[in-house]
């Protein structure tokens, strides 16, 4: 499908781009293949008009650029974790607030205007009583790759991009990254809840280069 570009602040053409190029050089292979892309607007205008987002994209000189992302065949799941699963990410127990939902639930509950009982993880059900080792470093290496783009935009609304396909983890959806002041304190408190790691993702990234990285985004066709 062809992510075009927008004027819409969360949604970066670029950032689905650089984040499968990452996702490859860190030899994770869950994020869908994805190239750039200029198309003439005359060729998508018809198609567009289905299109809840048409008037927030970007058409210059009668072009749109953007992403081409590979299209995965089957039934992405959601898959809901339920409360209070991040203990299996963890070696020191569960958390009172947890960062894993929506960013507006997550403020309120830090600054005490809100219960659990009153944001959206208020009527999920319990975790399941174990996870498998597979699953556990499958939700390591996602918390750790949002955090590497800045991908604010995975948690919440029933984990609606934290899908599986056939209970593999798939990483979906990835255009609120690698924004131009990627500090956000909602990514360095979910960052700080990871105490688990999986050994081939470390060797990864301290086996990683910027100039490979800088090598594999310049041969997209729009680049820079």
């Amino acid at each position: 499908y062809f992510k075009p570009e927008q004027s819409f602040s969360g949604a970066h053409w670029y950032s689905e781009i650089a984040a499968y190029h990452l996702d490859r050089i860190l030899k994770l292979g869950r994020a869908p293949a994805v190239s750039g892309r200029q198309i003439e607007w005359s060729r998508l205008e018809r198609v567009a008009e289905q299109y809840q987002g048409r008037s927030n994209a970007v058409i210059e000189e009668g072009f749109v650029r953007g992403a081409f992302i590979h299209w995965i065949d089957g039934r992405l799941q959601p898959w809901g974790l339920g409360q209070d699963w991040e203990h299996f990410v963890r070696v020191h127990g569960g958390l009172d607030i947890t960062p894993f939902q929506r960013p507006a639930d997550y403020r309120a509950r830090i600054n005490g205007r809100a219960m659990r009982e009153e944001t959206e993880l208020g009527s999920f059900e319990s975790a399941p009583e174990t996870l498998t080792t597979e699953e556990v470093a499958e939700l390591s290496d996602l918390i750790l790759f949002d955090y590497l783009i800045s991908n604010v935009d995975r948690w919440g609304g029933e984990y609606t991009n934290v899908r599986r396909l056939n209970g593999r983890l798939i990483y979906l959806d990835n255009g609120a990254g690698f924004w131009v002041n990627p500090r956000q304190g909602l990514m360095e408190a979910r960052l700080e809840v990871l105490q688990r790691f999986r050994r081939s993702t470390h060797d990864s990234l301290r086996a990683f280069r910027l100039e490979d990285y800088e090598a594999r985004l310049a041969n997209d066709p729009l680049a820079p």
